[in-house]
C-alpha cells in the first residue's frame, strides 16, 4: 500500500483484508497509525492524527481535582470528540464551595492524546460573581463548528427561588462556538426567548452532550420547571440551519428532568431522562420521538437503569449500517446512592442491556461518554474516595475490555472460560476505620498485573472476606473488576455466614462481570457432608458463572475423603476446587482434563503442578508475584530442576516470617514496598515495633530486600 492513499482506497484495502465493517475502521485507523498520511478518515474529518490503538484495560486520569487553579469545586462533566480527534472536557469551576448556584464559572480542557494528558484549563464562560454552567456541546459535521449550549442566572438566586420566582431574575439560555478545535469561542450569545417558554422557571441544558441526527438537525436535551407547581419536565431543543437559529421542540411528562437523547437506528429518537422528585423507586424514564424530538411518546421505565436519582450518560457507539451491529452506550451511578459509576452496553437499541461493567465502586455522580476515532470509549465522570465530587476523572477503555472479551451481541452474562495458572489470594486494604480503601488495592493489582499473574482471587481467607459486611465486599468485586485486563480472571470467594448471603455475594460477582466464583463450605459447625453438598448445589445452581469448591480441610473438616470431593465436582456448574492442604496425592486423585485444580499450599505450589494442579492460589503471591509466575512457567516447560530452585527461594520467605502473625506481616511488607493496606480487621493485631524491626532486618539478611524493593 503506497504512502498518500485517500480514504477510499484505504476502505477497499481494508475490506479486502479485514471484511467486517468494524474491522474495516480498525484498520483505517491501523493505517493511519502506521504513517499512510490519510487525507480524510472514514468516521473523522479534519487533517490526519496518529492515535494508539484503544486500551485493553481500564486507565483513569484525573483532569479537574477539587481545590485546584483557584476553584473549591468542579462538576458537570461533559467531554466530545472534535472533527480533529481532539478531546474537549467542560466542567462548571464553582469557586467557593460546591453547591448549584454561586461564583460559577464554565471552564475547558483539551486533550490532543486520547486522554493520556491535557491541557492548562481554560474559563470560557465568565459572568463575574453569577452562574455560568450546565454545558452541553455538540458538532455540526457538515461546518465543524463546535456548539456549546449553556445556561445563565444570577449567582445569588438559589434554584428554588428561581423555580419560586421569589429571585433577583431567572435562568437564561446562551450559545458560544468554535472554529478552530476548541482553541477559542465566540462570545456568548442569548437565545432564551427562542427555547424557553414564559411559564418555566428553572431551565437546564443538559447537562452532557447535543447529538446531530442523520437529517443534520442539531437537538439538545434539556430540562425546565413550571411556573406555579412542582412540574419538571424533560425537553430538548434543535437548529435545522447549522446553529443560525435554535428552536423548541418537545417535552416528556412530569417528574422528567436531566435527560441525554441518541438516534436510534431507524430514524426516531430516545430520551433518557432523570427522575424529578425522587420516588420511592428511581428507574431511567425513556421516551420516543418519530418526529426527531418535535414531540415525545409517554415514557417507559427501565428497571435495568437504577439510579440515586442523578444525571447519566447515553451514546452511539456504531450502527449495523456502518459497523457491524448495533450499539448504543449508557453511564450512571448505578445505585440507590451516588456511588458504583457503571458502564452499559446494548446489543438492540436500548431495549436490555448485555454488558455491565463497574468503573468506579465508589462514590460518584454525573458522567460524560465519548467514543474516540480509535474506538477508544471515555468517561469523564464525577468520582471520589469519601463524596463523588472530590475530583472529575477521565476513564478510558476498549470495546473489548467493557464487554470481557464477549462482544458477542450476547452480553457478558455468557458463559466464560474456565480461570487457570496463578492467582493471588489478594489482601484486602483498610482504612484506619476498617473500611475497604480502594486506592492502594488498585495500585496492588496493578502490581500484581504487571508481574504477569493470571488473575486474582479476592474476600478469601487472606483477603478477609469472611470478616467484611456484604456490601464492602461487593466494593472489593467492582474496583477489582475494574482493575482486571479482560484476559484475566476474576475468582470470588462468597463463603459466608448464611446461605442468603452467600447468594447474594454470588450474583453480584456474576453481575460485576467475576470469572468465577469460590466458597469454603459452610462456616458453622456440625453440619453434614449432605448439608455440605446442598450448599454446594443451591450454590451453584444458582449463579450464572462457574463454581470452585474451596477445599480447607485444616480449618474446615467437613469434607473428609476424595468421593466426597468427586461428588462435589460432579455438581452441575462446579469447575474445580481450591485444595488448600499438603495431601498432594489426594489432590493428584481429583485432577482431571475438564476441572481446574489450584494448589493452595504456597510451600509446595512446584510440587503441586507436578502432581497435576492447573495453578496455584496463594497468599505469598501478594509479596512476590514474579517467583509464583516464574514457577508456574517453568513447570509448563517441563523445566522442574529450575522451578524447584525458586520454590526454594520462596519458601525462604515464608520461612521468615513464620515466627509473626501471617497477614499482619503480610500487609506490613507491602507497606513498606509502598503499597500502604492498613491494618487488618479484628480480631487480628498489627505488628509491634519489635516484630517489624525483626521481620525488616530478616529480609536484608536474606537478600529478600534491597533499596526498599523486594528483590530475587
Amino acid at each position: 500500500m503506497a504512502r498518500g492513499m485517500n480514504a477510499s482506497e484505504a476502505r477497499r484495502a481494508a475490506q479486502r483484508k479485514f471484511g467486517n465493517r468494524t474491522a474495516v475502521r480498525e484498520a483505517v485507523y491501523e493505517m493511519l497509525t502506521l504513517g499512510f498520511g490519510l487525507l480524510a478518515l472514514l468516521l473523522v474529518s479534519g487533517p490526519a492524527r496518529t492515535f494508539e490503538a484503544a486500551p485493553n484495560r481500564l486507565l483513569q486520569t484525573d483532569v479537574y481535582v477539587a481545590g485546584r487553579d483557584g476553584y473549591h469545586t468542579y462538576r458537570i462533566p461533559s467531554v466530545i470528540v472534535t472533527p480533529k480527534g481532539t478531546l474537549l472536557a467542560f466542567a462548571e469551576a464553582r469557586r467557593e464551595g460546591a453547591e448549584d448556584a454561586g461564583d460559577i464559572d464554565l471552564v475547558l480542557k483539551r486533550s490532543t492524546d486520547a486522554g493520556a494528558t491535557w491541557s492548562a484549563m481554560q474559563v470560557i464562560g465568565d459572568n463575574g460573581r453569577n452562574t455560568f454552567g450546565n454545558p452541553c456541546p455538540v458538532i455540526d459535521r457538515t461546518t465543524g463548528t463546535i456548539w456549546l449550549l449553556t445556561t445563565q442566572n444570577l449567582g445569588e438566586d438559589s434554584e428554588q427561588e428561581i423555580i419560586d420566582r421569589t429571585g433577583k431574575a431567572s435562568r437564561t439560555v446562551w450559545v458560544l462556538n468554535s472554529t478552530d478545535d476548541g482553541r477559542t469561542w465566540s462570545a456568548p450569545a442569548e437565545i432564551t426567548r427562542s427555547v424557553k417558554r414564559s411559564d418555566w422557571t428553572w431551565y437546564a441544558t443538559g447537562p452532557g452532550v447535543g447529538i446531530q441526527t442523520r437529517s443534520g438537525r442539531l437537538v439538545i436535551p434539556a430540562n425546565h420547571a413550571v411556573a406555579g407547581s412542582a412540574v419538571h419536565r424533560s425537553h430538548v431543543f434543535f437548529s435545522d440551519d447549522h446553529g443560525a437559529t435554535w428552536q423548541l421542540g418537545g417535552h416528556s411528562i412530569d417528574g422528567t428532568n436531566e435527560s441525554q437523547v441518541v438516534e436510534l437506528a431507524d430514524g426516531r429518537l430516545m430520551l433518557n431522562m432523570r427522575n424529578h422528585p425522587r420516588k420511592r423507586e428511581n428507574f431511567r424514564a425513556v421516551a420516543l420521538s418519530g418526529d426527531e424530538g418535535e414531540t415525545f411518546a409517554e415514557p417507559r421505565y427501565d428497571r435495568t437503569l437504577i439510579e440515586p436519582p442523578a444525571q447519566a450518560s447515553l451514546l452511539r457507539f456504531s450502527t449495523a449500517t456502518t459497523e457491524d451491529r448495533n450499539r448504543l452506550l449508557f453511564a450512571n451511578a448505578a445505585s440507590t446512592t451516588r456511588e458504583r459509576m457503571t458502564v452499559r452496553l446494548s446489543y438492540d437499541e436500548g431495549e436490555t442491556w448485555a454488558v455491565s461493567r463497574v468503573v468506579h465502586a465508589g462514590p460518584a455522580a454525573y458522567s460524560s461518554l465519548v467514543v474516540l476515532p480509535n474506538l477508544t470509549i471515555g468517561l469523564l465522570y464525577e468520582r471520589g474516595e469519601e463524596r463523588p465530587y472530590e475530583r472529575l476523572a477521565f476513564a478510558r477503555f476498549s470495546l473489548e475490555w467493557l464487554t470481557t472479551g464477549q462482544d458477542d451481541g450476547v452480553g457478558n452474562t455468557a458463559a466464560m472460560k474456565i480461570p487457570t495458572g496463578v492467582l493471588p489470594a489478594v489482601v484486602t486494604p483498610f482504612d484506619e476505620n476498617g473500611r475497604f480503601a480502594p486506592h492502594p488495592f488498585e495500585r496492588l493489582l496493578e502490581r500484581l498485573y504487571g508481574a504477569g499473574v493470571h488473575g486474582v482471587y479476592l474476600c478469601g481467607t487472606t483477603g478477609e472476606g469472611l470478616l467484611q459486611p456484604p456490601d464492602e465486599r461487593k466494593r472489593v468485586t467492582d474496583v477489582a473488576v475494574a482493575c482486571t485486563p479482560p484476559d484475566r480472571d476474576v475468582v470470588v470467594h462468597v463463603g459466608a455466614a448464611s446461605m442468603g448471603e452467600a447468594l447474594e455475594l454470588a450474583a453480584h460477582a456474576s453481575r460485576a462481570g467475576a470469572r468465577a466464583i469460590s466458597s469454603l463450605p459452610p462456616l458453622a459447625g456440625g453440619f453434614h457432608f449432605t448439608d455440605v453438598r446442598e450448599y454446594y448445589r443451591r450454590l451453584a445452581a444458582a449463579s450464572t458463572i462457574p463454581l470452585i469448591v474451596y477445599y480447607f480441610p485444616a480449618s474446615y473438616p467437613t469434607i473428609t475423603s476424595v468421593e466426597q470431593l468427586e461428588e462435589l465436582c460432579a455438581l452441575p456448574n462446579v469447575v474445580g476446587v481450591k485444595f488448600t492442604d499438603f495431601d498432594l496425592y489426594t489432590m493428584a486423585r481429583i485432577t482431571q482434563p475438564d476441572r481446574c485444580i489450584f494448589n493452595g499450599r504456597d510451600e509446595v505450589f512446584a510440587a503441586g503442578l507436578l502432581m497435576g494442579a492447573d495453578g496455584g492460589i496463594g497468599s505469598f503471591y501478594n509479596l512476590v508475584p514474579e517467583l509464583f509466575v516464574r514457577i508456574h512457567t517453568l513447570a509448563r516447560e517441563d523445566r522442574w530442576p529450575e522451578a524447584r530452585a525458586v520454590q526454594r527461594e520462596v519458601n525462604e520467605l515464608i520461612t521468615l516470617t513464620q515466627p509473626f502473625p501471617l497477614f499482619p506481616a503480610i500487609k506490613q511488607v507491602l507497606t513498606w514496598l509502598g503499597i500502604d493496606c492498613g491494618p487488618c480487621l479484628p480480631p487480628r493485631r498489627r505488628l509491634s515495633d519489635a516484630e517489624r524491626t525483626t521481620l525488616r532486618a530478616a529480609l536484608v539478611d536474606k537478600g529478600f530486600w534491597v533499596h526498599d524493593r523486594m528483590m530475587r
